[in-house]
């Protein structure tokens, strides 16, 4: 089984959709943000999917990327064939 795009044979990518916070403080006299930008931590939601580099395909669901093997994905891709 080749892990590549079903519709044109391109590169695929795996991506999870991520939550997180940008937080910046205000000036208390001018009531401006300062300039510097921390980040909360980042928070995975349960939508994820895989999208080729060449072309529009693009797969999405619950895959449950947290499985680091990744076995998951050939369920996916046996499917796809």
């Amino acid at each position: 089984m080749k892990y590549e795009c079903p519709k044109c044979k391109g590169q695929l990518k795996y991506w999870v959709e991520v939550l997180s916070d940008k937080e910046r403080t205000i000036n208390k006299s001018t009531g401006k943000l300062n300039k510097k930008v921390t980040r909360s931590s980042e928070i995975e939601l349960e939508q994820e999917g895989i999208k080729c580099t060449k072309c529009d395909f693009y797969y999405y669901g619950n895959l449950n990327g947290n499985d680091e093997k990744h076995e998951h994905l050939d369920a996916i891709f046996e499917n796809l064939s």
